[in-house]
């Protein structure tokens, strides 16, 4: 059964990039959004760079409308809009499932190799 992967040396080398590939992005979303969830403990004091740029544009839209009438939403919108590169956080986030989902697909291509020699 194993022989295989030894066979389709191209097929199992794309398996394990792309699915090492969603994991590495996955986890670097994770260690983002953690960091900055811990950051979050003392805004006052933060060193993060995003964190101090909310802070600041709610202060700036506070001041404009004399406040904020939905703070999660005004929350939900900045992160939404982080990006890294070209691509927001979670276009990176939907570029990993995809990336699973075509190991997947090269995963059953291989099977299908298994099941049927060609």
């Amino acid at each position: 059964m194993f022989t295989i992967f030894k066979e389709e040396k191209v097929i199992t080398t794309g398996i394990l990039v792309f699915l090492g590939l969603s994991i590495l992005v996955r986890l670097l979303l994770a260690g983002f959004y953690h960091t900055m969830i811990k950051e979050t403990d003392n805004m006052a004091t933060t060193n993060n760079r995003l964190l101090k740029q909310c802070k600041v544009k709610f202060a700036n839209c506070y001041q404009l409308n004399g406040g904020v009438s939905n703070i999660p939403v005004f929350v939900d919108k900045f992160l939404n809009r982080l990006a890294f590169g070209h691509l927001s956080f979670d276009a990176w986030y939907h570029l990993s499932g995809q990336c699973m989902l075509f190991s997947i697909v090269l995963h059953a291509r291989l099977f299908a190799v298994l099941v049927n020699g060609n």
